[in-house]
Formats: structure tokens, C-alpha cells, sequence
């Protein structure tokens, strides 16, 4: 439905627009003035500092499943939420690619965990011999700090984010 044009310039509403041009020309015209860049949030200006990204030090990853793995035999409780906090940490870091989170998730948090799940539904019943007590911990111990050790040894040494 063509509307005229009350104003100025008196015609139709397509013949306006016409003669403007093309919106996306308008757009990248409008984005290159002084004071606005693109891929900035609406209401902010190339000029104003980026706030930081608030993110732990990629030491806690490394630190919280070795703590979970020590604390954990005494405290349950405490050492599975250290292992869903190194889990937290972990994912929300800068220094390792999604695909790195998760081979290092594996070793730290998820096989351990599984691990002690399959020691006392399996094996605890059955009062296994102190041997076997021993090598499920020593597993566990070495599947956690293999883990650890991976991720400390493929993070990416600078506060930006892992290609």
C-alpha cells in the first residue's frame, strides 16, 4: 500500500526509500563515523575500555582434582565438590580449546569419579584384600595426575583465548 509522504518531499513511501539507497550501504556508512566499531554491544563506543574477562588462573585447574584426589578418600563429600569445582574452573577457562576441556575433564574428574563409583558398588561389599584397596587408589592417582600434568603441559601460555 503506497502512503504519501507527509513532509517535505511529497511522493510514495518506495519512492523514498528508492532514493536513500540500500540499507546495508546505510548501515556501514553509520558504522564508520567516528565513536562506533563494529561488533560492539548496542550503546558502547570503540573508545571505552573492554572490561576483563574475570577467569581463575590456570593453576586452580591443575591444583583442585589433585586436592579432590587427596581429600576425597577422607572427606566424600568434600572431594566431589572440589572435582565439580576443577570441573567448573576448568571449562570456563581461557587456556585451553573446548576439545582440550574435554580430553583434560576426562583423566581429572570423569574416570576418578567412575572409578570410585565402580570401587563401592563392586568392590566394597565384598571386603576386598587391602591389596586391591591400594591398587584402586594408585590407579586413581595416576589417571588423576596423568590428567592434571596434560593439562598443564598443552595450556596456552597467554591470557588469550586457546586457538
Amino acid at each position: 500500500m503506497d502512503l504519501p509522504v507527509r513532509g517535505e518531499r511529497p511522493g510514495s513511501s518506495r519512492d523514498v526509500l528508492r532514493e536513500l539507497g540500500d540499507p546495508r550501504t546505510i548501515a556501514a556508512t553509520a558504522l564508520q563515523e567516528p565513536g562506533f566499531a563494529p561488533g560492539l554491544a548496542p550503546g558502547a563506543f570503540a573508545g571505552a575500555a573492554k572490561a576483563p574477562a574475570c577467569r581463575s588462573p590456570v593453576w586452580l585447574v591443575v591444583l583442585l582434582p589433585v586436592l579432590a584426589l587427596g581429600l576425597g578418600y577422607h572427606w566424600v563429600l568434600f572431594g566431589f565438590a572440589l572435582k565439580v569445582a576443577g570441573a567448573v574452573v576448568l571449562f570456563r577457562s581461557r587456556y585451553w580449546t573446548s576439545s582440550r576441556k574435554w580430553t583434560g575433564f576426562a583423566p581429572t574428574a570423569l574416570a576418578p569419579s567412575l572409578m570410585n563409583v565402580a570401587w563401592f558398588l563392586f568392590s566394597y561389599p565384598n571386603d576386598p584384600p587391602q591389596s586391591a584397596y591400594w591398587t584402586a587408589i594408585v590407579a586413581t592417582a595416576v589417571v588423576t595426575l596423568a590428567g592434571a600434568g596434560w593439562l598443564w603441559r598443552v595450556r596456552s601460555g597467554t591470557d588469550a583465548p586457546a586457538a
